[in-house]
């Protein structure tokens, strides 16, 4: 089991813009987590997702309709949702997406589920450089 004693610089980095944090390795998981309390999730709304997608990639939909799509989608992240839930430690990779990591962490003397997410990022090449 893993301790979160110190928490990474790199959330650490994502958090201070947004949060008033110390920039340090060294903060401790309950700075870090009232840190990221005061973060705003944006919302986004599926339906608009699905739109986007639609528009953006018309051949891959063919005749599915927006209202399908978005059931179709609600299904794959239900059914993703339940895979996440059922480990209970290890990484779910999902390609060209990104990475789950189920972790078991002691906290204040117990044993707590953890879920991070990796997404996964397009390796550059010199034609999207120039």
């Amino acid at each position: 089991m893993k301790s979160t004693k110190k928490v990474s610089a790199r959330l650490l980095k994502k958090l201070a813009d947004k949060a008033s944090i110390v920039d340090s390795p060294q903060a401790s998981l309950p700075q870090v987590q009232a840190a990221a309390a005061s973060v705003e999730p944006k919302r986004i709304p599926l339906a608009q997702i699905v739109k986007a997608a639609k528009q953006n990639k018309e051949a891959a939909f063919g005749n599915v309709t927006e209202k399908r799509a978005l059931e179709i989608a609600r299904v794959v992240i239900a059914e993703l949702g339940k895979r996440i839930d059922e480990t209970q430690e290890g990484a779910i990779l999902l390609p060209i997406f990104g990475q789950f990591s189920v972790e078991k962490v002691f906290v204040d003397g117990k044993v707590e589920r953890r879920v991070y997410f990796q997404s996964s990022q397009a390796k550059k090449t010199a034609s999207d450089i120039n």
